[in-house]
């Protein structure tokens, strides 16, 4: 169980963290996309689009902090 919950817990992290640099290059262009343009466009749903990408980030920091 302790494992799950330090799992759940990084990949909210990248979630979260993730979602924080997204919000920064939006306010920094002045204009805020959910995501990168070219990537929201290559996708008939915008949900999905989102999703995929929050679930990238998730991976990405559980990967990451695994690797240490």
């Amino acid at each position: 169980m302790k494992l799950f919950q330090k799992i759940a817990i990084f990949m909210l992290l990248g979630i979260g963290a993730g979602n924080v640099i997204n919000l920064i290059f939006g306010i920094l262009c002045g204009q805020f996309y959910p995501g990168m343009p070219l990537y929201i466009q290559s996708f008939d749903n915008l949900n999905m689009a989102v999703l995929i990408q929050t679930l990238v980030y998730a991976i990405f920091r559980l990967i990451t902090r695994i690797s240490w």
